[in-house]
């Protein structure tokens, strides 16, 4: 996803004031290699996935 595509997601979905932090969360998730992007799509790692999974979901 472009810088741009993914500042008109977080200006859509995020309140104003915490924009910027959204974006610099997950370029850090990026960046320690827990949040992956292909064609322009955010992954989580498996093993991150399984972690959330169990802590919020089950």
């Amino acid at each position: 996803m472009s810088q741009s595509r993914l500042q008109r997601f977080v200006e859509n979905v995020v309140d104003q004031v915490y924009q910027q932090s959204v974006l610099n969360l997950i370029n850090s998730l990026i960046r320690r290699s827990l949040l992956e992007k292909t064609d322009g799509l955010f992954f989580l790692q498996p093993v991150v996935m399984e972690y959330v999974t169990e802590r919020f979901i089950l």
